[in-house]
């Protein structure tokens, strides 16, 4: 944003619809003021010069058909979501979409927004990811890119892509799964800390987290019959390795501490080197 550019001026910044102006760019006021002083260049009140807050500043004057295109098509989309919907599923979705094993890779909105849509940064990788077909994605009902690249579509698509993103990469959404809910288990017992914004202090008691996991058991039974009961199956079987291996772990870390204290510490450090990098077996010689 410089002086002299000429912007896309909205009175009422957030609001859809609302009537746009282009207006020029004279001056800066102190940062903190977060105000910019324009002179509309068409109108009612073409050269009229005022100071205005500097969010009323939407888009440069040259990208406010592709913007506004965007917003109407964004809006459209979301109307085309507003249909009654199971909030379990939603929430299954959501986490399906945090489980897409690429960083950034969808968006599907928070359950408790009133804006059900699914947003792809890279259509073309992320439908190669799903073996789909970015073609069919676009011609679903109220699917778009956006000026910027970005794919959208309404909440019957979002749901069709969390149910994909289950079957193709069953394994990273269970672990997200498994790892929500242990933090639920655990705060169900201890409760949550947390810090507010201005650095103090809250707790959530026990009795309300175990509320949360008690909402959230159908979610997780969703998205692990999504997943298929073969790969659940399979992922139980590697979580209870896992934690069979961090028994005995610590088993072993136990025996070296005794013979740390039993004055053997030859043996204690040869215990934890074969924990981390174990012998291989000996063969008997014929």
């Amino acid at each position: 944003m410089q002086v002299g550019e000429k912007w896309a001026y909205r009175e009422k910044a957030y609001t859809p619809g609302w009537p746009v102006q282009a207006v020029e760019i004279l001056q800066f006021g102190p940062p903190r003021s977060k105000k910019v002083r324009i002179k509309f260049v068409d109108g009612k009140y073409p050269g009229l010069d005022q100071w205005v807050p500097q969010v009323r500043l939407r888009v440069l004057w040259d990208d406010v058909d592709a913007w506004l295109r965007d917003e109407r098509l964004f809006s459209e989309a979301c109307q085309a979501s507003q249909e009654p919907m199971s909030r379990t599923t939603r929430w299954a979705a959501w986490y399906a979409g945090y489980g897409y094993p690429v960083a950034d890779g969808l968006h599907i909105s928070y359950p408790d927004d009133s804006e059900p849509i699914v947003e792809v940064s890279d259509l073309p990788a992320f439908a190669g990811s799903l073996g789909l077909d970015q073609n069919e994605l676009l011609s679903k009902p109220h699917a778009y890119l956006d000026r910027h690249g970005t794919y959208v579509a309404p909440w019957t698509v979002a749901l069709s892509l969390a149910k994909r993103v289950a079957e193709v990469f069953p394994d990273d959404v269970l672990a997200k799964v498994a790892e929500e809910e242990r933090t639920l288990q655990r705060e169900a017992i201890h409760g949550h800390h947390f810090v507010y914004p201005g650095g103090r202090d809250g707790f959530i008691p026990p009795e309300k987290c175990s509320e949360w996991l008690h909402e959230k058991e159908p979610v997780f039974a969703l998205l692990r019959e999504w997943c298929g009961v073969p790969s659940v199956d399979q992922f139980n079987e590697l979580e209870a390795l896992r934690d069979e291996v961090s028994r005995l772990r610590a088993l072993i870390e136990q025996a070296a501490q005794r013979f740390e204290a039993l004055n053997h510490p030859r043996i204690a450090k040869q215990l934890r080197t074969d924990m981390v990098s174990p012998r291989p077996a000996r063969t008997k010689r014929q």
